[in-house]
């Protein structure tokens, strides 16, 4: 889902609970409904947004035909993303560590020193806890 869609879905939905308050019906079932397509549309968009970030950085180290993306796609990207993290975590250490200890290393320093990742990453964490959790 893209960032234009997200943004839609998420001003469609405010929309439709202001009009549900002024007419007093449904909105508890809004409510409760809403969230989780919110929530699930958020976590899928950010899921596809790291699978194709993956596809593209091995598409640009090796060629698009090359063996080693398909193997990158079938056995790395293709229904893996959920092992990639530790969801209930609070680090993407394990997400990290994909790529080697020094790139962990490097990661691990670069969200020590930057507080506003330290928190991103918190909160795609929990945001991807909270979508299993819901599924």
């Amino acid at each position: 889902m893209s960032e234009a869609a997200m943004d839609r879905l998420f001003k469609e939905s405010v929309s439709l609970v202001e009009l549900l308050n002024q007419s007093g019906e449904f909105r508890v079932f809004a409510d409760e409904h809403l969230s989780k397509i919110l929530l699930l549309a958020a976590a899928s968009h950010f899921e596809k947004r790291m699978t194709d970030a993956v596809m593209r950085l091995s598409e640009q180290c090796l060629t698009v035909d090359h063996p080693l993306v398909n193997l990158i796609k079938n056995k790395a990207v293709s229904r893996q993303y959920h092992q990639w993290f530790v969801w209930e975590g609070r680090n993407a250490n394990k997400f990290f560590s994909l790529f080697g200890e020094r790139f962990r290393e490097y990661a691990k320093r670069a969200v020590r020193e930057d507080e506003e990742l330290h928190s991103s990453i918190e909160s795609f964490l929990q945001l991807g806890h909270q979508r299993n959790l819901l599924v």
